[in-house]
């Protein structure tokens, strides 16, 4: 695959001051304009990536490429770029494609340098760039770019590819074709939105607020082990008014949780979020989640569903490729490999379940009105570029989504019989998030797939809201969390939070270029710059606090 690499560099975000190149031929070409930028992508052709691209880089070619007698095909995820193919006006031949290296290298260019390259990622200091000389400055910005390459050549070397998909799950959904036949997992698509229903993210909740002499343990590998052992629901799918024992499938039913369980298994929705509570509610679940909920002790009445003939295990290849591939890399130190494969093992479940509405860029070229009489569902327009966003579906005849809500279903029980496992050494669990969990008692640890590990030995930890706590070690290192925000904050402003409700630490305001949808949303001018401030809401919502460190389950 011919391909180069690029990166830009800029004071207060969006004036443009140089530009590199790394080229197929691996030399370095410094760019000090935009047209000097896209002249040599002319020249050189082909594919040219940029780290986070589709949200930064590509963003300062948009507006030359518009009003230069140029024109371009956009593929969009939601508001990233993640490839422009660019043509002259009137012309079919393609001159080059931009594409965001980060939708399949979904990590911060100075890790991908760490496990590629053995290299440090240069640092400077973005706020005071013009501190820095045009030489120190034209150094960075072309190690970033070498570095991208090598991070890419490597990925293409190491997996003997000439070519790459425009993101990870693309990839992994590839290969994993080579393997197994996805005839026999399609059902038609006009069963989609039914099953979607049922498919539901991970369990992150807060069951304690405060504990010492903690354990943290989390499973290896969580959803490639799910997917390397269970079976999954294949075969005709078939029409009933009651629940089908012993075969697969997808109810719409009424529930009724018994009243003794202090965390419950099922789930619904409350106010968009997901919350496991008490009560009666109505949803669409798995069988495998009314079978572990009907031993439980919950009354279920079935309205209608669908089973499946057959059961069938289509990852057990995938996963003992990849698997394997991750363990001889750690034999071997190759942590590029390493790397790759733990990301090939994660990724692939989630393609199953991907959206069939999506937002779509497209050029104008036509008064709107054409575009409303010929079905276009236009969201907005964009003044400034010229562009219309739509949101369409999907054409695809078929869909997959009954493979990702039967993932995430299992790995739902795994936790939760993890839980039961707690409960009945009299233990109690404080904290939980996807494929760990934290307890006051030791738990069997093991080597296998799916095992638990330990990952932490917990003095004492403050677990304040999902995502959202700090643990310090017998060491009295701290380790914290603080989903949506960067800063470092020390255990004591946990602490703050804990007995005091006191939030005001926790803020934090950010500048960025605002995306095409953002533009567009807040009415703004493209390369404009948004300043977002980001705080602490402090709502705890999904269970019910009895206290600053108890808490109990919702009932509806």
């Amino acid at each position: 695959m011919k391909f180069s690499t690029w990166d830009i560099e800029t004071e207060d975000w969006n004036k443009f001051k140089v530009a590199s190149i790394y080229t197929y031929n691996k030399k370095i070409i410094i760019c000090e304009t935009i047209k000097e930028i896209v002249d040599n992508m002319i020249k050189l052709k082909g594919i040219f990536y940029s780290h986070y691209g589709g949200g930064f880089d590509n963003h300062f070619l948009i507006k030359y490429l518009r009003n230069n007698d140029f024109s371009m095909k956009w593929f969009n995820i939601n508001s990233s770029l993640n490839k422009i193919c660019v043509y002259y006006k009137n012309s079919n031949k393609k001159l080059f494609e931009l594409r965001d290296s980060f939708t399949i290298l979904p990590f911060s260019l100075r890790i991908l340098a760490k496990e590629f390259t053995n290299k440090e990622k240069m640092d400077i200091d973005r706020s005071n760039i013009k501190g820095y000389s045009k030489e120190k400055i034209n150094e960075y910005v072309a190690s970033d770019s070498i570095i991208l390459f090598e991070v890419i050549e490597k990925y293409l070397n190491l997996l003997n590819k000439n070519t790459i998909k425009c993101t990870i799950s693309s990839e992994c959904f590839t290969e994993h074709k080579k393997l197994y036949n996805h005839k026999k997992l399609r059902i038609p698509s006009v069963f989609d939105k039914f099953i979607r229903n049922s498919y539901a993210g991970a369990r992150t909740e807060v069951f304690k607020r405060y504990g010492k002499n903690l354990h943290y343990y989390d499973f290896k590998s969580m959803y490639p082990s799910i997917l390397y052992e269970k079976e999954f629901p294949a075969g005709k799918f078939i029409l009933t008014r009651k629940f089908i024992y012993d075969k697969f499938g997808f109810y719409k039913c009424s529930v009724k949780a018994p009243n003794n369980l202090n965390i419950p298994f099922l789930h619904t929705y409350k106010d968009g979020k997901l919350i496991f509570c008490l009560g009666s509610f109505k949803g669409t679940y798995t069988s495998i989640e009314i079978e572990k909920a009907l031993s439980l002790g919950y009354k279920i009445t079935i309205d209608y569903g669908y089973y499946f003939t057959e059961k069938v295990k289509p990852f057990k290849d995938y996963v003992s490729k990849w698997y394997k591939l991750k363990q001889e890399a750690e034999d071997k130190g190759n942590s590029a490999l390493r790397f790759i494969s733990k990301l090939y093992l994660n990724t692939l479940y989630g393609k199953f379940g991907q959206r069939r509405t999506f937002r779509k860029i497209i050029n104008k070229e036509q008064p709107i009105k054409y575009y409303l009489n010929n079905g276009f569902n236009i969201k907005d327009y964009n003044e400034d570029l010229n562009i219309l966003i739509t949101e369409e579906e999907s054409k695809s005849k078929y869909t997959m989504v009954h493979i990702a809500s039967f993932t995430t279903a299992y790995a739902r029980i795994k936790l939760y019989e993890k839980f039961e496992e707690v409960i009945s050494k009299g233990g109690e669990i404080f904290y939980c998030d996807t494929d760990s969990i934290i307890t006051n008692i030791e738990l069997e640890i093991g080597k296998k797939l799916g095992d638990l590990d330990l990952e932490n030995e917990i003095k004492e930890g403050i677990f304040l809201f999902p995502k959202f706590y700090s643990i310090r070690l017998y060491d009295n290192s701290v380790i914290s969390k603080h989903k949506g925000l960067n800063n470092n904050y020390d255990f004591s402003e946990y602490e703050k939070i804990l007995y005091h409700n006191d939030l005001t630490s926790f803020y934090e305001e950010k500048e960025s270029i605002a995306s095409i949808l953002e533009c567009n949303t807040r009415n703004l001018k493209h390369l404009s710059i948004i300043k977002k401030h980001r705080s602490l809401r402090g709502v705890f919502d999904k269970r019910i606090l009895i206290d600053k460190i108890n808490t109990k389950p919702i009932h509806l």
